[in-house]
């Protein structure tokens, strides 16, 4: 049985980890690394560490795809952008200091109300149909760019299409069920990223639950003490949780950390 109001990572179907498995082979490792940035308690330093081992894995899968399809994603298409993304309080704390340092105070103010009109807009919607109503991500900037690529989530850096035909098809057709050539295993191994830093976070006694990219964005920028309260364990707030993708995170247990040391020990 599924626990409903927890932060725990709960199963259902607990299984061995396979090695043919792409989703098992990177939740292990995430999950791992995640410890061992953790080793000392949470700051500042740990958060660039696993960050660095997330995008490191991100981008292997990218570099492995790359070779074997041609990847039609180029700077200015921003169709995926109107996808809702899910992501972790650590990526969007990376995320808001890179912008902080980047940016006058006169764009983080027009940032905030890009965030804040893009949140008022989704509020209420699912996640198919914030992609129905095509609301863009308040990231891009004015040329369909994205204005925070270099610490961008792990999520859109895998995100990936070998076919920009498909993917205007169904943007243009408003359809989220429409197929869109992707490569499965690159899918799965971004899930298991995702899951894994996710369930690694709340095994330290963290908010480890995804959090919805813009509604984050937007909470972590109007907060400055927000990331000094989170690494003191509180709970973020639930508005800015992605609900639908936690349900997925609840039903996730591959076994203890220990059994994810080993697992990944045997990989090396």
């Amino acid at each position: 049985m599924v626990r409903r109001r927890s932060n725990k990572v709960h199963s259902v179907a607990p299984r061995a980890p396979s090695r043919d498995n792409p989703f098992d082979i990177y939740f292990h490792l995430q999950r791992v690394a995640v410890d061992d940035a953790l080793r000392e308690g949470p700051s500042e330093r740990a958060i660039a560490a696993l960050l660095d081992k997330a995008f490191d894995f991100a981008d292997q899968l990218v570099q492995r795809w790359s070779a074997q399809a041609p990847v039609a994603c180029s700077k200015g298409c921003s169709i995926c952008c109107h996808v809702a993304v899910p992501t972790s309080m650590p990526e969007l704390f990376s995320m808001i200091a890179g912008q902080r340092d980047a940016l006058a105070d006169s764009a983080m103010q027009r940032l905030s109300v890009a965030l804040g009109d893009a949140v008022t807009r989704a509020t209420g919607l699912s996640n198919r149909d914030r992609y129905r109503d095509r609301i863009p991500c308040a990231l891009l900037d004015e040329s369909g760019a994205c204005s925070v690529y270099p610490d961008r989530p792990v999520a859109c850096r895998t995100w990936l299409s070998s076919r920009v035909s498909e993917c205007r098809s169904a943007f243009e057709a408003r359809d989220p069920d429409r197929a869109v050539r992707m490569n499965s295993g690159v899918v799965a191994a971004s899930n298991g990223i995702a899951f894994g830093l996710w369930t690694g976070l709340n095994e330290h006694g963290l908010d480890g639950r995804p959090i919805k990219l813009m509604d984050g964005a937007l909470a972590v920028l109007g907060d400055t003490a927000l990331l000094q309260r989170w690494c003191k364990s509180a709970r973020m707030p639930d508005a800015i949780v992605d609900q639908e993708v936690l349900a997925g995170l609840r039903l996730v247990d591959h076994g203890t950390l220990a059994e994810s040391v080993a697992f990944a020990r045997s990989l090396r």
